[in-house]
């Protein structure tokens, strides 16, 4: 997270502030990053893919923002895709 990529299984431990997450949760993220906000409705997620984007984008929030949020209404919106 801190250094903004993805890393594989091989070098996982070798990286401080690694979460390991599907490659099936690494392509929603590659696809949310390029559909526009109004599209992202349409993407319809397991319950793994899910529990994976609630745990990076949990942890990713806190890192970049540099404080945890008082409010999950962000979290609680994003259950919705």
């Amino acid at each position: 997270i801190e250094e903004g990529g993805v890393i594989c299984d091989n070098c996982i431990n070798t990286h401080f502030s690694t979460i390991k997450v599907s490659p099936q949760a690494v392509n929603t993220l590659k696809l949310i990053s390029e559909l526009p906000f109004d599209k992202l409705s349409v993407i319809k997620l397991n319950d793994r893919v899910k529990a994976d984007l609630d745990v990076f984008w949990s942890k990713y929030l806190r890192w970049h923002l540099d404080k945890k949020f008082k409010s999950a209404d962000f979290m609680d919106r994003s259950k919705n895709f």
